[in-house]
């Protein structure tokens, strides 16, 4: 049964069956998505993720065709995938930003491209993700 609810074990299950969907081990994944094993460990255990790993990994997983579904991701809601018709992630226009821009600056651009399904399904799992959080 699906809930809207976010649950750290299931997050990480869904992280691995991605990692296991290449044929990759946890050193494989955090070493694709720039984290080091500890951080890995530490999200098995239950700590959140980071925005890097998180932009990494959608970068990752998400091709012309599909992009990884968040509410997949992050509250085992609908398919794993999401089809798309053309490519939202302009790879070169993000490399084009400003070196210093921050993260989270480069994943607002990657967002405002997204159509408005999209955003509302990220805009659904940022609400959980702070409600989870207690953030306001």
């Amino acid at each position: 049964m699906s809930s809207k609810i976010f649950d750290k074990s299931k997050f990480f299950e869904n992280i691995t069956a991605l990692r296991k969907e290449k044929g990759w081990t946890q050193n494989r994944l955090g070493e694709e998505t720039g984290m080091s094993s500890p951080f890995m460990t530490n999200m098995k255990q239950g700590s959140m993720p980071s925005s890097r790993f998180l932009i990494n990994l959608f970068d990752i997983f998400s091709t012309k065709e599909k992009m990884l579904s968040p509410m997949w991701l992050f509250f085992n809601i609908g398919p794993r995938y999401i089809a798309v018709e053309e490519s939202n992630f302009d790879k070169d226009t993000i490399a084009a930003l400003d070196e210093n821009a921050t993260d989270l600056e480069k994943l607002f651009f990657r967002i405002e491209k997204l159509d408005p399904q999209k955003q509302q399904a990220l805009i659904q799992m940022i609400e959980g993700m702070t409600s989870l959080l207690k953030i306001s």
